[in-house]
């Protein structure tokens, strides 16, 4: 008696046809497949991350590069003698004076500002920016100039460092009781 019925009878299954199965094996096949690109892709953008991450990192080599004159007279001196390198450093510092000089420590501040704002977008990653250049907030917090100008009397313009400052571990002075009734 199956001898006598159509073929599109002998496929049905349980009420399946065989567009049902064809979808079936396709479904099955391709999450599979799916998953495997989801894997692919997620490896592959990780790695251009880590690449976009390197080249940006060699771009703020490049942009403290601009302020290397200013950042080796924060350095602590490798010598008793202080010729330009550790000028500005501790608690006998001899600098900045000029307009010239306090613009160039505003400058190489603001950097640092930027980096501040730029770590709390997610654009670049505290642990990968405080042991490359960490340091260079404690040198120019050793002076005592700079803090009292900075980031005492006119630390409302300076609050992204002062962040950046906190979040590396630094002692910020509080803001003098004459300086909070103001």
């Amino acid at each position: 008696m199956r001898d006598h019925l159509p073929m599109h009878d002998i496929v049905m299954v349980s009420g399946a046809t065989t567009t049902d199965w064809i979808t079936a094996v396709a479904t099955g096949v391709g999450a599979p497949v799916a998953a495997v690109g989801l894997i692919v892709a997620a490896v592959q953008l990780r790695g251009q991350r880590r690449a976009t991450e390197a080249q940006f990192l060699l771009s703020l080599d490049e942009a403290f590069r601009a302020h290397d004159h200013t950042h080796r007279r924060f350095r602590p001196p490798s010598a008793d003698r202080r010729d330009q390198v550790g000028r500005w450093h501790g608690q006998t510092a001899d600098g900045p004076e000029t307009a010239e000089e306090w613009a160039n420590v505003e400058a190489y501040m603001g950097l640092f500002e930027r980096i501040n704002v730029m770590i709390n977008a997610g654009l670049i990653r505290f642990e990968t920016f405080q042991p490359l250049y960490g340091y260079r907030v404690g040198n120019i917090l050793s002076n005592p100039r700079v803090v009292e100008a900075k980031l005492v009397e006119r630390r409302r313009y300076w609050t992204n460092f002062i962040e950046l400052a906190r979040r590396l571990g630094y002692d910020v002075p509080p803001v003098p009781r004459a300086k909070r009734a103001e």
